[in-house]
């Protein structure tokens, strides 16, 4: 019997919806793609600029790296479409069949990397507010250090115990609330309070704590600067150090802001499809999937605007080492054909720059 005779979906059907998420699905591989390059951006710029070789920015690269694990976890996700795999094969009804075994295996281990990577970069976004609020308000020289050290085994170790755990206990997989087409937590569960309770310790607990701590801390750390600018006096600082202060009380605003924006969307299909046990039009459905997989996938590529291209020292080692370089070799390059080739010397493209 024909595979859309046996199924409850014809093809049709499922070239529609096929059809009606790929915008949405595209947009979130645009969003991996970039966030990816960010993340690398923040990466490379650690490791080729020695001058930036600071604690603070180690704890920015292991967010970075955090930051990349989501977006390629969320690029195969959204690339490669599980909800069509699994509606075309028919999955939910034949479970045993051995095409729906590999595909619900690949969906099982995009989810725990997408689970584990996203709760560390949300870790890790924390630690970074945690390390600059001991710098700035501790007066134990040696704190930030210690703090430093727990938090490598802290935000790495913690997603790894979660993820673990929703893999050992069957809650990672595909669920047509988690996104259009990529995997993550299993929003169906008999038993309400079960599935709230994993819910909240696996995903929303971390979230909901990082925010407000995030906010208290730079905060608090905004509050520092401030007064120690008044105790010190203006006028034992020098212009350049006044401008840097006003630049990392600036970030140390909007970093709460930005990171509000990137995780509301997660947070408010959890709370409309957990919480409220609500289910949406259709649009209304497709506008929360398109905020939860932009924010989601989105943190590589905002930290970098924030990290690199708004802090005037990386700003200007990125575009001496890179685009000013690239401007020399175009420039020799150029110098070389000419002089490879005589009679083009008179030539207009042979003219100094």
């Amino acid at each position: 019997m024909d595979l859309a005779e046996n199924s409850n979906l014809s093809l049709t059907d499922f070239q529609t919806d096929d059809l009606k998420d790929a915008s949405l699905l595209t947009v979130v591989a645009l969003c991996c793609v970039l966030s990816m390059l960010g993340s690398l951006l923040i990466i490379f710029s650690y490791v080729f600029i020695t001058e930036i070789r600071t604690t603070s920015r180690a704890i920015l690269v292991h967010l970075s790296i955090a930051d990349f694990g989501v977006a390629c976890a969320n690029f195969i996700g959204a690339t490669v479409y599980f909800h069509g795999y699994l509606k075309l094969n028919n999955c939910e009804q034949m479970p045993d069949n051995s095409m729906c075994f590999v595909i619900n295996g690949f969906c099982t281990a995009q989810a725990f990397f997408a689970g584990y990577f996203t709760l560390a970069s949300v870790l890790w976004t924390l630690g970074l507010a945690v390390y600059i609020y001991t710098l700035v308000a501790t007066v134990y020289s040696t704190l930030p250090i210690h703090v430093a050290r727990f938090l490598f085994f802290f935000c790495w170790g913690m997603p790894l115990f979660i993820a673990i755990w929703l893999l050992q206990t069957d809650r990672l997989g595909y669920s047509p609330h988690g996104g259009a087409g990529w995997c993550s937590l299993k929003f169906a569960s008999e038993r309400q309070e079960e599935q709230i309770f994993v819910v909240v310790f696996g995903n929303d607990l971390w979230i909901y704590t990082a925010f407000f701590m995030i906010t208290i801390l730079y905060l608090s750390s905004h509050y520092h600067i401030l007064r120690t600018i008044k105790l010190v006096g203006a006028m034992h600082l020098n212009e350049s150090s006044m401008s840097a202060i006003l630049r990392a009380e600036q970030k140390f605003l909007v970093i709460p802001f930005a990171f509000l924006l990137l995780r509301i969307g997660s947070v408010m299909v959890v709370a409309v499809y957990v919480y409220l046990g609500e289910q949406p039009s259709k649009r209304y459905s497709t506008a929360l999937h398109y905020i939860a997989g932009i924010g989601d996938s989105g943190q590589g590529v905002v930290n970098a605007v924030l990290f690199c291209l708004f802090t005037q020292k990386v700003r200007r080692k990125l575009y001496n080492c890179g685009l000013k370089q690239l401007i020399s070799r175009i420039t020799r390059k150029r110098e070389d054909s000419c002089i490879q080739d005589p009679i083009s010397l008179s030539g207009p493209s042979c003219k100094t720059v």
